[in-house]
């Protein structure tokens, strides 16, 4: 339907100044481009770019101070691709390396030049090089486990499609049947070899996870010669591929909570199931029974301590799909008063999503709820924690799937700015992928998915910043492959 122009809002508050689109340039370029910033003959890692400034990653005593003008030359493949004036903008703190960013006062930055740059780059060394840097980087012990699983699956592969299309000839209920029975005799058969595979070769990256450029050339190889053959699974293809530009976005979280026999063949429905089968994303649905039992738990101190009519407030920071909001109403169908839940995303699809699935709910449900849907960039948020639009007062504010990506020091600031928007007596969960594993393999290596796994006092530290009487706690969910960080703030709920 067409709109006046009176009706075109348009964004509010900081979001009307418009900003370049800002990279990170582990997404945006290869991984040999090996991106660096040369300033004075000392050369510092890009870690983020746009086509007016980057920022760098730089010693915590390098000579970068705020308000500095500098001259510059961008640097890929060691070949210079920009050379100009900067200003030093701003500078982190906190560490050995600190991130400094730079605001360009001459030039830009053509991206899709650099982009185009890289690709040629890459070809050319491609070309020449072949197979060989695998050889010559990725550790003997790996390469066996890796083949191993690759033997394995292609196996599996084809005696699965072979045996489907004699099925599908057949036709009528009898192949039906065949299908189906096929489909959960190779589950039932392939879950414990398919496991076995997969720890057997996480343990054969330990010995070269502190190598960099070894970590990276086994990544590739086992992308090259792996991944391919199982991108028939739905779950697999949208992790690997990233169609939003990162990945666990909704539609991975709905195949983790749904656990359907999803994909367009056997094979595909079979590793589909296997990888949801997979501690961390069957976390994801123990860690949402650990969040909507915190939430209750928070309503009934809520109605106990209230005088008046209760209004509960929930805010969910990186929401995804916000299954959430219909299991607490199925688990609670009837409370007095009100329940206002705030969502957040960086994508607009998964708050829609979010907003039909709570609406639905609700409808189903006598009681009051109230839904506020926000959509901010979480780089931004990272950059800058205290830009986030959390109303005042929440009596729950919960975390799951974004401190998984956040560094330490970025990490501690939002959880302080989390827990300052509670009400007296409210209570922050963060989740975090729980480090070490056996299982980071499979995302890491398979599907290119990173994640910051934590230890227990590795989450304790991020609530440093948090004042001397908050009560902190740690807890694992019932899945166990996800610590929650939990700070109350003192003080009666109501």
């Amino acid at each position: 339907m067409t709109r006046n122009y009176d009706e075109l809002t348009g964004p509010l508050n900081r979001a009307v100044f418009f900003r370049p689109t800002r990279e990170r340039v582990r997404d945006f370029l290869s991984p040999h481009a090996n991106p660096v910033v040369r300033i004075d003959g000392h050369d510092y890692p890009v870690f983020d770019i746009s086509m007016n400034g980057m920022a760098v990653l730089a010693p915590s005593n390098a000579p970068l101070e705020p308000g500095v003008e500098l001259d510059l030359e961008l640097r890929l493949y060691d070949k210079p691709v920009f050379d100009g004036r900067a200003r030093v903008a701003r500078v982190g703190t906190g560490g050995r390396r600190v991130q400094v960013g730079l605001a360009l006062t001459s030039g830009f930055i053509d991206l899709p030049a650099l982009a185009r740059r890289d690709e040629e780059e890459r070809m050319q060394r491609e070309l020449s090089m072949g197979p060989d840097p695998y050889s010559d980087l990725v550790p003997e012990r790996y390469r066996q486990a890796l083949s191993r699983v690759v033997l394995f699956v292609q196996y599996q592969r084809q005696a699965l499609f072979r045996h489907e299309a004699r099925y599908r000839e057949m036709g009528g209920e009898e192949g039906r049947r065949g299908i189906e029975a096929l489909q959960q005799a190779a589950l039932e058969r392939l879950r414990a070899p398919w496991t076995e595979l997969r720890l057997a070769a996480c343990a054969a990256t330990a010995e070269f996870m502190e190598d960099r450029a070894r970590v990276q050339a086994a990544k590739q190889l086992t992308e090259m010669v792996l991944t391919p053959l199982l991108l028939d699974a739905p779950c697999i293809r949208r992790s690997y591929e990233k169609p939003l530009g990162y990945p666990g976005d909704y539609q991975v979280m709905l195949y983790c909570y749904d656990q359907a026999l999803e994909g367009d063949s056997v094979f595909g429905r079979v590793f589909h199931r296997l990888w949801l089968e997979h501690p961390l994303p069957s976390g994801v649905r123990t860690r949402r029974d650990l969040v909507v039992d915190l939430a209750i738990d928070q309503h009934r101190r809520l109605i106990a301590d209230s005088h008046g009519t209760p209004d509960l407030r929930i805010t969910s920071l990186g929401c995804g799909p916000a299954r959430e909001v219909p299991t607490f109403i199925e688990r609670r169908p009837h409370w007095p008063g009100s329940v206002t839940w705030t969502l957040i995303d960086q994508d607009e699809e998964a708050l829609s999503v979010a907003y039909q699935t709570a609406q639905r709910a609700t409808v189903r449900s006598s009681s009051d709820t109230r839904l506020r849907c926000l959509n901010m960039s979480f780089t931004q948020l990272a950059q800058a924690p205290g830009n986030l639009p959390l109303a005042a007062n929440q009596h729950f504010v919960f975390s799951s799937g974004l401190f998984d990506y956040l560094r330490e020091p970025g990490a501690s600031e939002l959880l302080a700015v989390l827990y300052d928007g509670l009400a007296p007596g409210g209570l922050v969960a963060v989740g975090n992928a729980v480090g070490p594993n056996e299982d980071y393999w499979s995302p890491g290596f398979v599907l290119d998915w990173t994640l910051i796994y934590r230890t227990r006092d590795e989450m304790l530290r991020l609530a440093s910043r948090l004042p001397a009487d908050a009560e902190v706690q740690v807890r694992l969910e019932p899945g166990q492959a996800y610590w929650y960080l939990l700070a109350r703030k003192p003080g009666r709920v109501g």
